[in-house]
């Protein structure tokens, strides 16, 4: 059977996050148990992830603004720039 070692990792992570579905927790419950190398991927991710750090990280909520929030930095001050100074030159040039 060939393993889909990146779903795996993904639902062994929202095993642990507490927000995997039941229809993916009963998915994961069979081919663990099915798949010996499916079972050690997810040993593997459970092993490296089910720490105590880990678990104080993903019980904390967050809103989501902060999740995705990227703070301004000074590169992308100056690709704007240097995109908009492009543009007037290109813009006059043509006019």
């Amino acid at each position: 059977m060939s393993t889909q070692k990146e779903l795996i990792h993904h639902l062994a992570l929202e095993e642990l996050a507490g927000v995997i579905s039941d229809q993916d927790q009963a998915y994961l419950s069979r081919i663990i148990q099915e798949d010996p190398e499916a079972f050690e991927i997810w040993q593997e991710t459970r092993n490296i992830l089910n720490t105590p750090d880990v678990k104080e990280f993903l019980a904390r909520p967050r809103p989501v603004e902060s999740i995705f929030r990227l703070p301004p930095s000074r590169n992308n001050l100056w690709y704007m720039f240097s995109l908009s100074v492009t543009v007037i030159l290109v813009v006059s040039l043509l006019y």
